[in-house]
């Protein structure tokens, strides 16, 4: 199974949005699921529960947005779509710096390339999107 259907295919309600990183030619995402129990019978936190972990790495990003975030990080969804707005805005900011056609840099991106957005929704309605060429994953505990 390919990474985007990996992707689109997997349950990700409830699990725990935890960060985001960008440099210059990726973005990473860090999920979390907790599988086990928070707290012991006698009500005090466990000091060892185990999370299932999942690191979505977006190759060669031009665009990322996350507007109107307060407190939530609880997901409840996310799929890779190959049209939204993120890639028409970033496609368009891109434009109008380097003209109709930039030239291809170092990571070999080219405006004509294909897209796609990475949507996560959280549980708030809030958006965290992000605009790339492909993704890779790591799955890990």
């Amino acid at each position: 199974m390919n990474v985007i259907n990996e992707i689109n295919n997997s349950g990700w309600h409830d699990w725990s949005f935890d960060g985001l990183v960008a440099d210059y030619d990726q973005v990473t995402v860090e999920i979390s699921y907790n599988t086990g129990e928070y707290y012991n019978s006698d009500g005090s936190e466990k000091e060892n529960y185990s999370d299932e972990r999942v690191i979505i790495h977006c190759h060669n990003h031009i665009g990322f947005s996350c507007i109107g975030h307060w407190d939530e990080n609880i997901i409840e969804s996310i799929k890779v779509e190959k049209e939204g707005n993120l890639i028409s805005s970033s496609l368009m900011r891109l434009k109008n710096l380097y003209g109709e056609s930039p030239y291809p840099s170092s990571l070999h991106k080219n405006i004509n390339s294909t897209w796609y957005q990475l949507n996560i929704k959280l549980i708030d309605g809030n958006m965290v999107l992000i605009a790339c060429s492909g993704f890779s994953m790591e799955i890990g505990e």
